[in-house]
């Protein structure tokens, strides 16, 4: 699928905390018609990405939360912070997580 999503206001924060933002970290685009989708197999793995997005958009907009997309290309995946939280995480601490991390992040600061 490609896209991460990661809780904003107050993830971690303790049992008083609430959850007020997702952002989802996906590629923006806008869904071709079906026609255009099954003429090329590209376009049917790109399509499906979309349709996920716009399932995780509708799914946090139903649940009343802010929702921001954040292209991939936007973050920086070599961004030193992510050096001590993955000590903290541990092994896997693959790509999609430090995306998924800076994105959160950048929902609560």
């Amino acid at each position: 699928m490609g896209a991460g999503a990661g809780a904003g206001a107050g993830a971690g924060a303790g049992a008083d905390a609430s959850v007020g933002a997702c952002v989802i970290v996906a590629k923006a685009g806008a869904m071709l018609p079906l026609a255009q989708v099954f003429a090329s197999h590209p376009r049917i793995h790109t399509a499906e990405g979309l349709f996920y997005r716009d399932a995780l958009i509708a799914a946090a907009e139903a649940c009343g939360l802010t929702v921001r997309v954040v292209p991939p290309q936007k973050l920086d995946a070599k961004d030193p912070r992510l050096v001590a939280v993955g000590r903290a995480v541990g092994t896997p601490w693959t790509a999609d997580w430090k995306l998924a991390t800076l994105a959160a992040w950048s929902a609560s600061g």
